[in-house]
């Protein structure tokens, strides 16, 4: 499905920024916050994988997956604007804007 949003932050262009999603060894965790940014909330990001396991995300059209990396390291090319909940060992989550 096409998501006809305002793109006045060029979105398809080179990434922006990054946030760290979930990492255990920072004590970080952000699991089932709103990953959207910019004017309207209309930019969301791809996730970049670090530890392999199963991750439960909302997509940008906002149906819910559950995707399973068998690699460290994977990069998802999903427009993801949630995490909902990761199972099994899934660390070192990043989003890219």
């Amino acid at each position: 499905m096409f998501l006809d949003v305002d793109n006045s932050l060029n979105t398809r262009q080179s990434p922006t920024g990054a946030v760290v999603i979930k990492d255990t060894a920072s004590a970080i965790d952000i699991l089932g916050t709103d990953l959207r940014r910019g004017p309207g909330k209309v930019a969301t990001c791809s996730l970049y994988v670090g530890t392999a396991g199963r991750l439960n995300v909302t997509t940008a059209d906002g149906d819910t997956v559950t995707i399973v990396t068998n690699v460290d390291g994977t990069f998802l090319p999903l427009q993801v604007i949630r995490v909902n909940s990761i199972l099994g060992l899934t660390d070192n989550i990043i989003g890219l804007y």
